[in-house]
């Protein structure tokens, strides 16, 4: 028997270099149905290298802008990962994921930490696993302006 469920990934169309800080982050703001992010992942593309990094995941309450953002969680970076392997981090690890965006509202996954020292190599394309909330219709929401 299948089972149906309406949780799915997203991979916005960015590949992060970990070696930088600056302007490394994507941000996932649903724009009609509220959404649960369900887990944070990172698909490593280029070999890691140096010292640890860190990859945060913020909730934004103001989609765009960084006032009232908060962690949601974080995914430590380690030297030594090879091109093709996952860093994840789900609900059971960080239970501050299990939370509702809201048309208006974001969750960004940006490097915190650059990776530094040894070649600083490093690169990865950042993940979101996402779960829909119908309970909630999206235009009950003091965000949506219908037009």
């Amino acid at each position: 028997m299948a089972y149906i469920h309406s949780k799915y990934e997203t991979c916005i169309d960015f590949v992060a270099d970990l070696t930088t800080a600056t302007d490394q982050f994507i941000e996932f703001s649903p724009g009609l149905i509220p959404h649960y992010i369900r887990g944070a992942a990172i698909v490593i593309t280029t070999d890691t290298d140096g010292d640890p990094g860190e990859v945060q995941v913020n909730f934004r309450p103001i989609a765009g802008s960084n006032t009232g953002k908060t962690t949601m969680a974080t995914i430590p970076i380690p030297a030594g990962v090879v091109a093709g392997k996952v860093l994840f981090v789900d609900t059971t690890d960080s239970p501050l994921l299990n939370q509702v965006i809201k048309p208006g509202e974001s969750c960004i996954m940006e490097v915190t930490t650059a990776m530094g020292g040894g070649s600083k190599a490093g690169a990865g394309r950042f993940q979101l696993y996402l779960e829909p909330t119908w309970e909630v219709p999206g235009d009950n929401n003091p965000n949506m302006i219908k037009v």
